[in-house]
């Protein structure tokens, strides 16, 4: 088995609990807006929010804009700004998973090279890896707008002039992490936190390790490089 040298990372709920925290964002926003008149309650407009998410996505960019219409009531430019400056408000309060900022220094230390594989849109990612803190503790960053396929790996490596199997991809979702990395040559570890962690194993190709939190993730990588 050849020698670890790489370690690839996906950001949200991977190196810190992205539901958590939108789910946070949100509530905060709604609130906003019934502060600034909107007269709903809360919960009612918090479902109806998830609703829009769900239905338009996450990088939609007119989320409140939508929700005022859903809820019967005039666009009002007033309340989307509150919503807009509370929910932005509330990314002071991101942050990583705890042992995240220890365990990537660590694993510098031990000579891995650090990259990050993301999906979404550049900005929006860079900004979260910066608002944590860790944007300096990697190599460098590769966030495809679509979705993160076997190819996109490929390219990935052969860039880096990596092979497959030195490489390793830690990730919270089977299907767009560890499957499609999987199918590149990597080797894999699936961090069990966050609302993918239920996720089954697509036709038993689960992950090379698992683990729990962040912390573990040195062991299990010295497992990996003993692994014949």
């Amino acid at each position: 088995m050849s020698k670890l040298k790489a370690v690839f990372f996906d950001i949200d709920n991977t190196l810190f609990p992205t539901g958590r925290f939108a789910a946070l964002a949100r509530r905060n926003a709604i609130r906003a807006m019934v502060e600034a008149g909107l007269p709903f309650d809360e919960e009612s407009l918090n479902a109806k929010l998830a609703k829009v998410v769900r239905d338009r996505g996450p990088n939609y960019p007119h989320h409140f804009n939508i929700l005022l219409s859903e809820a019967g009531w005039r666009d009002d430019p007033r309340l989307v700004a509150a919503a807009v400056i509370a929910y932005h408000g509330t990314k002071i309060h991101m942050k990583p998973y705890p042992e995240a900022r220890k365990t990537l220094l660590a694993l510098r230390r031990s000579g891995y090279s650090l990259y990050i594989v993301s999906q979404g849109v550049p900005v929006k990612q860079w900004d979260k890896l910066m608002r944590l803190g860790l944007d300096r503790l990697f190599d460098e960053a590769f966030i495809s707008e679509s979705h993160k396929s076997s190819a996109f790996f490929r390219q990935l490596l052969k860039k880096l002039d990596i092979a497959p199997k030195e490489a390793v991809m830690v990730g919270d979702r089977l299907d767009s992490d560890i499957l499609p990395a999987r199918q590149a040559g990597m080797r894999t570890v699936r961090l069990l936190q966050g609302s993918y962690s239920a996720q089954h194993p697509f036709q038993g190709q689960d992950s090379d390790a698992n683990v729990s939190s962040f912390g573990e993730l040195p062991k299990a990588l010295a497992r990996l490089q003993r692994a014949k």
